[in-house]
């Protein structure tokens, strides 16, 4: 074998390389590609965050029932919408039983009910109707039925 031939084999071979505007197209590519799965991991989460707290606000309503029937007093639901959160009031003249927050980027809306649920002997909502919770992806409807049924939620996406 020849040295010389082997080292000029290898000084023609200037192809091999890719180019700044051929790795520039590939990442952004893949830029947009990972902009897609973060919108579903914050869509999935927004859904996860709400499901949690509902779980603990869907208690909360029963732990009302309940005391409504123990209690002379007419227990009561509020929501302080300056302060992101809902307190739990058995007598207006003492504090709060327990207050618990939501996320401030929330937005509820009270849209055939009043902010003050409650619930007569029977177990019963005074004032069944519904309440929007608005997220960054989602509106969950919380719907209060008339009778004893409990709350339950529908959603739609924004």
């Amino acid at each position: 074998m020849n040295p010389t031939k082997k080292l000029s084999s290898s000084v023609n071979n200037k192809e091999a390389g890719f180019t700044l505007i051929e790795v520039m197209i590939v990442l952004f590519v893949l830029q947009i590609l990972l902009s897609f799965g973060f919108y579903a991991i914050d869509k999935s989460e927004d859904k996860q965050n709400f499901n949690r707290w509902y779980a603990q606000f869907e208690l909360d309503i029963l732990y009302l029932q309940k005391r409504t029937s123990l209690s002379e007093n007419r227990p009561y639901l509020h929501f302080n919408l300056p302060n992101h959160s809902y307190t739990v009031v058995i007598d207006t003249h003492q504090s709060p039983v327990f207050s618990r927050t939501y996320q401030e980027d929330w937005q509820v809306v009270f849209a055939s009910t009043k902010n003050k649920l409650a619930f007569n002997k029977n177990g019963q909502f005074i004032e069944p109707g519904t309440i929007k919770i608005e997220t960054s992806y989602y509106v969950f409807t919380i719907i209060f039925p008339f009778g004893k049924g409990r709350c339950y939620v529908t959603y739609t996406e924004r």
